[in-house]
């Protein structure tokens, strides 16, 4: 069996990149025997392997990384579908999808199976179109979503039903910069979209206009023409995977077969956890691990500590510090300490062995996400380690932390994030026996059987 995976964020070496796609590959291709390569068009996800040296792509560059085979393609920024709003234009998806069956014609796979939309997620269509059957593995809701975090414009949480107008109007009434609001004017008008139109089509400033997320047609043309494409294709997937039953309710309204839809939480192999003794000495630790990003709600945690002026001194550690604004406002004014409370900041490694360290030495990890986080990795490392969790009482979290292996806070709210916390350190002494029994999660072996019992049934 000839498997092709497509994807961003696929690359082996560095742990910024997908912590589940590489394991996947590996078990599919090292214990299963399948013949599988990785097909990805490298953009802003730290790739450090080569690239070619033409775009588009006519012939994919081949290299081997680590065991495993990639092939690498470039496209034009026109066909990128993670700028410019986040739909690309009738002429260039078709240029695209055109693109796409010619590359799929002559990789030849028995299966196509795409991991995030990433972009390019119209090589479902061009293999469609091919009859090649397709397999969507979602971590994200930014194919049918284009403000891709479920998140309202008033800033509250997404129900997940999607239709034209209603996300249309979710995306005027979101841009909140005076040029975003101006682009949407303009672009409303017919003198105004014929304009941006031709900056968009230009071959000198046209990529710089799509990076720069403008628009060139009205937002009810972008969501309708969108909705189309997604239902077009869901319907016609062979299988999708999602790890959530929010995600199968999701991908479900647009026509896909109940028994088409396989909810797979994500996996981690079994873990020996012994009660570290660096616990016992050092004050309740709480540790953030992931991207310091508004949506992640990483503010809500300082803002919670503060509040928390009746209860012993905690050490907070944040790993995930980087280079942009928000995070660097937030360790100018949390440099040391939140309140009363230590914070200790440390850059993301790339080195998987310091985060297991971090997940060893903690009593529990936070995750306040802001947005419809589609079941966090950190969550499903953390409940290996058997460590709690304390997180946003969201769909995707709330089905897997259940009573007494975490605490859930309300969304958003400050107030409810410190009583979690609060909870939390009431519990230390239960939390540090590392006794809680926690719900079974897969293995990778077990998740890799799994695919190839879906690739076998289509």
């Amino acid at each position: 069996m000839k498997i092709l995976f497509a994807s961003r964020y696929v690359d082996p070496i560095d742990s910024r990149a997908s912590r589940v796609i590489i394991p996947q590959a590996r078990v599919l291709q090292d214990k299963f025997g399948v013949d599988l390569t990785i097909l990805t068009w490298p953009y802003q996800d730290c790739w450090t392997g080569a690239l070619p040296d033409q775009v588009p792509t006519l012939a994919p560059l081949e290299v081997q990384r680590e065991g495993l085979t990639y092939s690498v393609i470039l496209g034009p920024a026109s066909w990128n579908e993670v700028a410019g709003g986040n739909v690309i234009s009738e002429k260039a998806w078709e240029a695209a999808v055109g693109y796409g069956m010619n590359l799929l014609a002559a990789q030849k796979p028995d299966i196509f199976h795409l991991h995030h939309r990433c972009g390019f997620w119209w090589l479902l269509e061009s293999a469609q179109r091919l009859g090649i059957p397709t397999v969507y593995s979602n971590y994200d809701w930014g194919m049918a979503c284009l403000r891709t975090n479920m998140v309202n414009s008033d800033g509250g949480l997404c129900d997940g039903v999607v239709t034209p107008e209603k996300c249309a109007e979710c995306i005027q009434n979101g841009r909140t910069r005076m040029a975003g609001r101006f682009n949407e004017a303009l672009a409303e008008t017919w003198v105004g979209e014929k304009i941006l139109t031709l900056i968009d089509r230009s071959s000198v400033i046209g990529e710089k206009f799509r990076a720069f997320g403008a628009v060139s047609k009205p937002a009810l043309w972008r969501t309708t023409t969108n909705q189309k494409r997604v239902v077009s294709i869901i319907e016609k997937l062979g299988h999708c995977v999602t790890p959530s039953e929010f995600g199968k309710r999701f991908f479900r309204q647009f026509g896909i077969a109940e028994q088409k839809v396989t909810v797979l939480p994500w996996f981690h192999d079994p873990v020996d956890v012994k009660t570290h003794r660096s616990l016992s000495d050092r004050p309740f630790t709480i540790t953030y691990i992931g991207r310091v990003a508004p949506d992640k709600g990483v503010h809500l945690i300082f803002e919670a500590l503060e509040r928390l002026y009746d209860i012993p001194a905690v050490l907070l550690y944040m790993a995930g510090a980087n280079d942009a604004g928000y995070c660097t406002r937030l360790k100018e004014k949390y440099g040391s300490s939140a309140g009363k409370h230590q914070v200790v900041w440390q850059a993301w490694s790339v080195d998987w062995s310091a985060i297991v360290a971090l997940l060893r030495t903690t009593d529990v990890i936070v995750i306040p996400s802001t947005c419809m986080d589609n079941t966090p990795t950190t969550l499903i490392e953390a409940m290996a380690y058997r460590v709690p969790a304390i997180a946003t009482a969201i769909p995707t979290i709330s089905e897997l932390l259940k009573k007494g292996v975490g605490y859930l806070f309300e969304y958003n709210s400050v107030e409810s994030l410190s009583r979690a916390i609060k909870a939390a350190v009431s519990d230390q002494e239960l939390i540090r026996a590392r006794r809680t029994v926690f719900p079974k999660i897969l293995t990778v072996h077990e998740y890799g059987a799994e695919l190839l019992r879906i690739y076998d049934n289509i």
